[in-house]
């Protein structure tokens, strides 16, 4: 994705009860990394780069979707297991 003259790397896939978003970020942006989950989804783990994290719930036009915030330059990925 380009974002004026840099580029912003997006990854998102699920397998069965695993939803993940992968993110790289450049310099000088910052952003929440979301996921979008199947109605009446119970959530079981929320990481970021492995590791457990705040997250928040967000009512999206697709439903609703697990956010993780405020992030900057760097690679994330997060991993959202539901039961």
């Amino acid at each position: 994705m380009q974002i004026g003259n840099q580029t912003v790397a997006v990854t998102a896939w699920r397998s069965d009860k695993l939803y993940v978003t992968e993110v790289t970020l450049p310099a000088g942006y910052q952003l929440e990394i979301g996921h979008t989950l199947p109605a009446n989804a119970s959530i079981e783990s929320v990481l970021l780069n492995g590791q457990a994290t705040v997250y928040g719930m967000r009512s999206t036009h697709r439903g609703m979707a697990v956010v993780a915030q405020g992030f900057t330059a760097g690679n994330y990925c997060l991993e959202i297991r539901i039961h």
